[in-house]
């Protein structure tokens, strides 16, 4: 039935009466906006469809119309949906570009960042971008690096929206203009408390720390003298065994070490270190002979547990419940 409706209404006569009364009447009438939105949104789902609508000016209309409409948040779902349906076709990433798609895009992007869907849809819209070498369209907004890095703290929790926030930032700060942007003493200090709290999504963890050597390389040591490094030492040895971030790591501890209050604090934390092994065995022990006392009982045995877990792995959230069921709940409350 969804496959017949749809064949219906890409009858030619029948898009160009949609496309005629989003333009025409639109402007003057939001729900008559929202209704034929969620048309065309539908539409796009189906890649049959892509290449008929790449042929109209539905696109460029989607887009002229989010200023329109920037405080709706039903219609902006529908706008960005509908434009991360299009972009599958890497010709549209030419009408997105005509049309200023990207920074309008990105404009929609904080007021929206609390949403899951609408974030996702536009994030995954700027990753398409970047990917297919288009990664300039996104570069000159002036301090979009900022915009994302404000979606990547308030979303720590939703692992899909935080992996591409950390995707786009990484190619950004490739940018002088955009890594400038980013670099303060303050903006290192709150990625660096993220990685702890992330242990349990050793991806994502990987990918803070790699934020975080970038904006350290970029920076004056003299300028990091108000930060304790030690916490950040202890992460690093953590993840020194991960391939993809291992050389990162051992650049920047190879040039740090020669500047001398960076190698007092390293010097410090190995020292720490050494005595918290010799206390965690002792520890361990201890756990150990308790945990196998007869009369101990599961409830006890468990609480005890999750104390050693505390005492080993301070700061790490429980697994991320999933950005798809989140995805979900918002858009059924939505259409409820």
């Amino acid at each position: 039935e969804v496959k017949a409706s749809h064949k219906f209404v890409m009858e030619e006569r029948s898009l160009a009466v949609v496309l005629t009364n989003l333009e025409q009447q639109s402007q003057e009438s939001k729900s008559l906006c929202q209704h034929h939105m969620h048309i065309l949104e539908n539409l796009s789902a189906n890649e049959d469809n892509i290449e008929a609508l790449s042929r109209t000016r539905a696109m460029a209309l989607r887009i002229e119309l989010m200023p329109t409409y920037k405080n709706e948040e039903e219609i902006i779902k529908r706008a960005t949906g509908f434009i991360e349906n299009m972009v599958r076709k890497e010709s549209n990433i030419e009408a997105l570009k005509e049309a200023n798609g990207v920074s309008i895009e990105l404009e929609e992007l904080r007021p929206f960042s609390k949403s899951v869907v609408i974030a996702l849809h536009i994030l995954r819209t700027l990753l398409v971008v970047a990917r297919a070498g288009n990664f300039d369209l996104i570069d000159n907004v002036s301090s979009c690096a900022n915009t994302i890095y404000d979606v990547l703290k308030n979303q720590v929790n939703q692992s899909e929206i935080f992996a591409a926030c950390a995707e786009l930032l990484d190619q950004l700060m490739r940018s002088p203009d955009q890594l400038r942007s980013l670099l303060s003493v303050q903006t290192i200090m709150n990625l660096m408390d993220m990685v702890p709290r992330l242990r349990k999504r050793q991806a994502d963890a990987c990918k803070v720390l790699r934020l975080v050597l970038t904006l350290l390389d970029a920076s004056n040591f003299a300028e990091l003298k108000d930060i304790n490094m030690e916490p950040f030492f202890i992460e690093l040895g953590l993840y020194l065994g991960e391939e993809d971030i291992q050389k990162n790591i051992v650049r920047w501890v190879s040039a740090a070490a020669t500047h001398e209050e960076m190698a007092a604090q390293f010097e410090n934390y190995l020292s720490d270190r050494q005595a918290l092994v010799g206390e965690m065995d002792l520890a361990a022990g201890h756990m150990m002979e308790l945990l196998s006392d007869e009369a101990l009982s599961p409830e006890t045995a468990f609480s005890l547990y999750e104390k050693m877990l505390d005492i080993f792995m301070p700061g790490a959230e429980a697994a991320d419940a999933g950005v798809t069921a989140a995805a979900e709940q918002e858009s059924s409350a939505a259409e409820a």
